[in-house]
């Protein structure tokens, strides 16, 4: 009876998985609620497979099912764990003079794990060592290009991380914004490269931080490369239902009712939204001769309908050399990987792939090592 009962959830959940397959292939604007199981599918993967264990030694032939449906779309495995892949330092001696690496950073969130309570004195101090840290970071990576989201930096100010990163080598930069503003604001490209052409793709709207940018960028007077800069709609979840999550992993299920509603309503109005710029932006994407690089925060899974349209284009680097699990959120809400570079492989090579677990923000930068190929 028990080994039944088994049977019977071990189904169920197979049956999930197939349908989080199907999320991706339905735009969020058709049918939001289902959207959100592919936050769910880390979790029933790992479910089916402890199942498969399970009958290996109970009994083999119930293991067959579990395993044909992660066998379906065995390839979402490598967007979640991925085994191979190279880092920086096991590439070095293989560069050529016009390689170049490129990092993505979401650092809207300096502030993120201060006191909001304390002084503002106090916070602007931490703020800053976060700052100091972040710029001491990037000089020991040393990337050729670097896109922002989430920024603020001040034109003025001497020591704001804008002017050090121009002082050492980062000459040229992209924003949106009116030169004649004191601040540099939301998405930003800088190049050690000069900026030929740039411009932006989707603009962000009033109070809104989301945008896509980008800029045309001769390497080494080489090649001249698109690098796009993706920030695709954001949850905008409040602190009492970040808490949420909060309770969730310490298995506490008292759980606000309102902030629970209010949660899965904001998921799924930016599912939405991003469904809706992908497929805006994706037409531009393509009509580029220019070898594309897509680089951002886009706020979505591996297993989402954004991230397939943009596979149907180009391909994830982190899949092709990436290491380990891909996780590059690390905030209040559930640890996934939304921060991607991708590329068109018959464009590039993807040389190594390196995500740094650095504590400056809720996100954790990416970055690559390229190699335009001879087209």
């Amino acid at each position: 009876m028990t080994k039944t009962i088994f049977h019977i959830i071990n189904i169920l959940f197979c049956l999930l998985l197939l349908t989080i397959y199907g999320v991706a292939f339905i735009s969020p604007d058709t049918f939001p609620t289902l959207s959100l199981l592919e936050f769910l599918y880390p979790v029933v993967l790992c479910v089916n497979v402890l199942f498969i264990l399970i009958w290996a030694f109970v009994k083999w032939r119930y293991m067959i099912f579990p395993l044909v449906c992660i066998m379906i779309r065995v390839d979402y495995i490598p967007t979640f764990f991925n085994l191979g892949g190279a880092q920086h330092s096991q590439v070095k001696a293989q560069l050529r003079d016009d390689d170049f690496k490129v990092l993505t950073y979401n650092i809207g969130s300096v502030s993120y794990g201060l006191n909001q309570k304390a002084e503002w004195r106090d916070n602007r101090a931490a703020s800053d060592k976060k700052i100091d840290s972040l710029f001491d970071y990037i000089k020991e990576l040393r990337p050729a290009v670097i896109a922002f989201q989430e920024y603020y930096s001040s034109r003025k100010d001497s020591h704001s991380l804008h002017n050090r990163l121009l002082n050492v080598g980062y000459s040229y930069f992209y924003s949106p914004l009116n030169s004649k503003t004191p601040y540099i604001t939301n998405s930003v490209i800088y190049s050690k490269y000069p900026i030929v052409k740039a411009g932006t793709l989707l603009a962000d709207g009033e109070d809104n931080i989301n945008d896509i940018i980008y800029a045309d960028i001769e390497v080494q007077k080489a090649h001249v490369v698109r690098i796009c800069n993706f920030h695709l709609a954001s949850f905008h979840l409040e602190k009492r239902e970040g808490e949420v999550f909060t309770k969730l992993k310490e298995a506490d299920l008292s759980i606000d009712e309102k902030a629970k509603a209010s949660i899965i309503e904001k998921l799924k109005f930016a599912n939405r939204v991003r469904s809706t710029e992908i497929n805006y932006v994706l037409p531009e994407l393509k009509e580029s001769y220019l070898p594309t690089l897509v680089l951002g925060d886009f706020n979505d899974t591996p297993y989402s309908y954004t991230y397939r349209q943009m596979r149907k284009s180009f391909s994830d680097a982190f899949v092709a050399q990436g290491k380990g699990f891909g996780t590059t959120y690390n905030g209040d809400f559930p640890p996934f990987r939304i921060d991607y570079i991708f590329y068109n492989k018959d464009q590039f090579q993807i040389l190594s792939y390196q995500k740094d677990e650095i504590k400056v923000s809720d996100h954790y930068p990416v970055s690559c090592l390229v190699r335009v190929k001879k087209i």
